[in-house]
């Protein structure tokens, strides 16, 4: 397995929010992450879209279903611009990934002795 994790300004990711994992033909694994200036909370993101991804893979949720919820939370007036993440909406098709994922972000920023506020 080979993993490449990158930083990237945030206008530069296909996604609104934090971060964008790529394959390429080789099956490397590509994690494109919000550039935070702090090499700690890059690490939590890194862990979270890794394990988040995996999850999604292995449950065969469809990128698709996935792209389209987005495409619908960011489009919705009422949150447009906002900084929420749609993985967090009780009906996004990755809840549950997203959910373990932030879980096990946490867990890891207290090992880190960081606030879990100041890393959001």
């Amino acid at each position: 397995m080979k993993i490449s994790i990158i930083t990237k300004q945030q206008d530069l990711l296909k996604r609104p929010l934090a971060g964008d994992i790529l394959k390429d033909a080789d099956g490397t694994i590509n994690i494109q992450i919000q550039e935070l200036n702090n090499d700690d909370y890059e690490f939590l993101l890194a862990i979270h879209c890794l394990i988040e991804n995996k999850l999604i893979e292995k449950r065969k949720i469809k990128i698709t279903d996935i792209e389209d919820f987005e495409k619908s939370y960011y489009s919705n007036s009422k949150i447009s611009g906002s900084q929420d993440d749609p993985g967090d909406e009780p009906d996004s098709p990755y809840h549950k990934e997203h959910i373990f994922a932030t879980y096990i972000e946490m867990l890891i920023a207290k090992e880190l002795n960081l606030s879990w506020k100041s890393c959001r």
